[in-house]
């Protein structure tokens, strides 16, 4: 397998709030990597808050997406349910295949997730319990040239 750094197509930003007013939207075209961040990061996240990112590689490539190990996202539920605010990551999965792709808490680690295809959605949920105790989170995302494995 082979992997190296390429430009993106497209990354896609909004942010809306919890009664559905869009509050942000935003669109770029990075080069070989870029960085997201919660709401006011590296100061504490609004509560109610429904954020979300699209990261779109180009066809044929992976996204690959580290979230700092400063993560801050306010826990609340059983066994780590995150049901109040939550850092979600779909279309990927995680380097630790034992792991949801709901996070909360603070992990103390650098996590990381992998696309399964062209596109990684992340998304941080806030309810209107407490969050603006917590900071929430900052991720570096690079796309990575996908070869499959398959040997003849």
């Amino acid at each position: 397998d082979v992997l190296f750094l390429m430009k993106f197509s497209a990354v896609i930003f909004f942010c809306i709030q919890l009664d559905f007013t869009i509050t942000l939207i935003s669109r770029c075209h990075p080069n070989e990597a870029g960085v997201i961040t919660s709401p006011f990061h590296p100061r504490k996240y609004p509560d109610n808050q429904n954020c979300s990112w699209q990261i779109t590689a180009p066809q044929g490539n992976r996204v690959n997406l580290e979230i700092d190990m400063g993560l801050q996202i306010q826990q609340c539920g059983p066994l780590n349910a995150c049901t109040c605010d939550y850092l979600q990551v779909q279309n990927g999965f995680m380097a630790d295949p034992d792991s949801n792709n709901k996070i909360c808490g603070a992990p103390g680690e650098t996590i990381t997730f992998y696309s399964i295809l062209e596109i990684l959605q992340v998304l941080i949920v806030s309810d209107d319990t407490q969050s603006k105790q917590y900071h929430g989170f900052s991720a570096t995302y690079t796309q990575l040239s996908y070869t499959s494995s398959s040997k003849l």
